[in-house]
């Protein structure tokens, strides 16, 4: 409230300001209803992340990774880790596929390259003890991929045979 000392003499005219007569207050805010966009797509971001985190520690989530395990053809081989890569390298280079990295570990090496069929193709070495190792081939994102993943599997099989 605020006095304006309109008038004759002594007497004051009181005005109240209120909400109503604001100058503002008619008009659309943009910046205001922007920033409530903003705290509601906050709001649903955080009930889509706990609600993944829910269905994470449940196991639903997991199928999708034992369907891309059972993409592998895996078998052992009693050879040593470095022979077995060794190995790898040799059947790679006798069926003439593209070699893009590796990552060698001192357990576990991934080998990652490309089909002919240019396929992502991924060939994993496990050291399960000093004289026998496991090797996992998975080719593509799809079971139809499990094939040629074998045929890689059997010239590989072929190659530790020589070996032993």
């Amino acid at each position: 409230m605020f006095v304006c000392g309109v008038g004759c003499g002594k007497e004051k005219v009181r005005f109240a300001r209120t909400p109503h007569t604001t100058p503002s207050s008619g008009s659309f805010n943009f910046f205001k209803f922007l920033k409530q966009i903003l705290v509601m797509f906050k709001k649903l971001i955080l009930i889509i992340v706990l609600g993944m985190n829910c269905l994470n520690f449940s196991g639903c989530i997991f199928v999708a990774a034992s369907l891309r395990e059972t993409q592998k053809a895996k078998q052992d081989f009693n050879v040593s880790y470095i022979k077995a890569l060794e190995i790898v390298k040799k059947a790679l280079v006798s069926l003439n596929l593209k070699f893009e990295e590796a990552v060698i570990k001192p357990d576990v090496a991934v080998v990652k390259g490309k089909y002919t069929n240019e396929k992502t193709m991924y060939i994993e070495i496990f050291k399960i003890s000093d004289n026998e190792s496991r090797i996992a081939v998975r080719v593509g994102t799809s079971d139809a991929g499990k094939a040629e993943a074998c045929k890689i599997l059997e010239v590989i099989e072929k190659y530790s045979k020589e070996n032993q």
